[in-house]
């Protein structure tokens, strides 16, 4: 609990959702507090569905549009070997999969064949640069995820509601002017503190770091 108390995620917003009121002990300085014990909770809750994805070899999405994040997903994805989206978000990226999965196998195609020598070239071609940024996170998506995990869920409506349609289970995380009614694993706490995200990503590589491969499935 210390831990989770030095990061600095109890300190939420100036607004508290009416469906949130459960988890929040008040105000200080104009400021909601979330519960510690709430946030504790909601972080082991999912903690427990993360090892079970991992143990049976799943695969998790995270998505995130804030770019103080991109440099911890990034690494923490690369650690799980999990796939990852930073960008705008494509419309169908999940809902229509037939066409994410072709677009996903021309790409891997093209950089097999041409990627080293466009590297050792310097080359740099429109096209390729766009379906780099579009793509280069999601190589290690062969089938829909078994869960999407949303940094932001503010940041990422249109990502949320394909995979609520899909019936993939999601992981937000929730300050305290969000909903948490739609959300399969909230996580209570302050969605801006750097020190709160690095906690939380660190425990969720350290659930897929607990399983490798060969002790998988």
């Amino acid at each position: 609990m210390e831990e989770i108390l030095g990061t600095q995620a109890p300190l939420g917003g100036q607004r508290v959702h009416p469906k949130q009121a459960h988890a929040v002990l008040g105000q200080r300085h104009s400021l909601w507090v979330h519960d510690g014990e709430q946030i504790r909770s909601s972080l082991l809750r999912t903690l427990f569905f993360l090892q079970e994805v991992a143990q049976r070899d799943g695969t998790v999405l995270f998505i995130n549009r804030n770019p103080l994040y991109e440099p911890l997903v990034r690494e923490v994805a690369s650690m799980c070997r999990q796939p990852h989206v930073q960008t705008k978000w494509t419309a169908g990226l999940l809902s229509n999969w037939d066409q994410t999965q072709r677009q996903l196998d021309h790409y891997a195609s093209f950089t097999n064949r041409y990627g080293d020598w466009l590297d050792q070239n310097d080359k740099s071609f429109p096209m390729y640069l766009r379906m780099q940024k579009r793509f280069d996170g999601l190589k290690s998506l062969r089938s829909l995820p078994d869960a999407c995990i949303f940094l932001s869920l503010a940041d990422n409506q249109a990502a949320f509601r394909e995979a609520c349609q899909l019936n993939i289970p999601t992981i937000g995380f929730l300050n305290t002017d969000m909903n948490p009614t739609k959300v399969d694993y909230p996580i209570y706490g302050q969605t801006q503190s750097l020190q709160w995200m690095h906690y939380v990503l660190e425990s969720f590589a350290l659930c897929f770091l607990k399983y490798p491969p060969s002790e998988r499935g």
